[in-house]
Parts: C-alpha cells; structure tokens; sequence
C-alpha cells in the first residue's frame, strides 16, 4: 500500500526481553524501525523518535536517514513534551518529494540551521557547534574495567576493586580474588561511574593506587597522584561542565565523549 503522508510517535524500545542492569540483554530500539517501514511506504513521513539516534556514529538508520538526501526538518521537542526520563524526542520529517535539499534544524536553543547533511553527518541538538574530536583530547586517558558488579565474588584476603562510586565521600571498594580480574590497578587517575548522570560526568574521585576498576566505573589515567588531583579539579570546572552537558550523548560518559574534551596540560 501507498500513502501520501504517514505521521505518529512509535513506540521506542520494546523492553519485554531485557534483563537486569549489569546483566547483558538491553531493550531492542523499535521508532527507526517505525520510520524506516514507513519510508517504503511513502514519500513523505513525519515521526516524533529519539534524537540518540542522530548522534550514534554506529547508527547506520542515521546513515541511511543523512544519506538519503530526502531528510526535510530535524525539530527539537522540549523536555515538557513528555514525561520520559533522560529520552531527548525530536519531529522528524522525510519527504521524499524534494530531494537534494537542505535540511532545516531547530537545537534546543531554538536555535534554526539549515545543513547539507550526508552519511558521515552527526547531529547532537544540545549543541550546533559539535564536533566529534578535538585536537589534543582526553580520549587517550579512557580506561573501563572488565568486571560486571553483579559477578564480582567478595573475598577475605585479596586486592582491592572500585565497584561504583556510590554517593558517598569514597567510592565503594571491595576485595577480589586477583586471578578474577586486576585491570587498572597500581595506575594513577581518577575514576568516574560509567552509568553516571544525564548530561554530566556525577561524582568524581581521585583513584586509590592499587585498586582495580569494576566494569561500572570509568578510569582516566595520570602519572601521578599529584596529577589525578588537578585532573578532578579540571572535571569539575564550569568549562568542562559545560563541554560535558552539551556533548554527553546519554547517561554513560563514553570514550567518544572524552574526544570532545581538550585535554589538561600538567605543568
């Protein structure tokens, strides 16, 4: 069948199949699937979907979407719109019927560009001016550890592991048998959770020496201790903050994050 406008707000992830946090399994992704079934079905579609989408360089729907040439408007919806926790929405609009023209985007700003936009394009609608990679960035300092929480075994005698920060004055250690697992230890950095907060990096720590990192917590490296100290303070700065919130794509403060973040010069 063919229709000459489809419009709607799929539903976004179909969440019957995945498991607990830390488990493995995640919900399967559903609006692209939407919007890419209703493309062949007509020229002109227009969907209220997840802008995530848009800023996954993964994401070969944003490949697919960017690189047709039929992408009309990109429009912000403001957080209001829905009661959806940490989801940014936006209108999309494909028509099909005007190829080969700009696309018009409006930021959350309110801000209104008008943008070739092609396979390779990314689109964050917190920020106009976002680019994937700076020069001289932090990503070199990026470390994850291996561990998921729910598999680490407490022992009596062993090493010491960061589980999560937690919200306390300390992040929260546990002692683990080495054989499991001894990645970071003995390196100097600070230390972050990987499931941190929309739009920020959340509590930040310097990194005990000799414990190691569970998979819930981001490491960045230093050479010293002295380092890992100016490196929270430069963290914790209104600039970074600011860099963070505007190009944080989700809750998780990823390798891809720390490419848009100049890196601190120790002197």
């Amino acid at each position: 069948m063919r229709f000459s406008v489809i419009i709607g707000n799929p539903p976004y992830s179909d969440r019957s199949k995945a498991s607990a946090s830390g488990g493995g399994g995640i919900s399967s992704s559903l609006d692209e699937k939407f919007f890419l079934k209703a493309m062949e079905h007509s020229d002109d579609v227009r969907m209220i979907i997840r802008s995530k989408h848009f800023n996954k360089e993964s994401s070969n729907f944003r490949k697919k979407l960017f690189g047709s040439g039929n992408l009309k408007s990109i429009t912000y919806l403001p957080e209001e719109t829905f009661d959806i926790e940490n989801t940014e929405t936006c209108i999309v609009h494909y028509s099909a019927r005007n190829p080969g023209k700009t696309t018009t985007i409006t930021y959350k700003s309110g801000e209104v560009r008008s943008v070739k936009l092609n396979n390779n394009s990314i689109v964050v609608l917190k920020n106009p001016e976002y680019v994937s990679e700076v020069a001289n960035n932090m990503a070199h300092r990026y470390m994850t550890g291996k561990l998921i929480r729910n598999k680490i075994v407490p022992v009596s005698d062993g090493i010491p592991m960061i589980e999560i920060c937690g919200r306390g004055e300390e992040p929260k250690i546990v002692i683990i048998d080495p054989k499991v697992d001894i990645t970071g230890r003995n390196q100097h950095g600070v230390v972050i959770n990987f499931a941190a907060q929309w739009g920020g990096l959340g509590r930040i720590y310097v990194k005990p020496y000799d414990a190691a990192i569970s998979n819930s917590i981001v490491l960045l490296k230093t050479t010293s201790e002295e380092e890992s100290v100016k490196l929270k303070e430069y963290l914790e700065s209104e600039d970074i903050k600011k860099r963070v919130k505007e190009n944080m794509k989700s809750f998780h403060p990823t390798k891809a994050l720390f490419k848009t973040i100049p890196d601190i010069t120790f002197s």
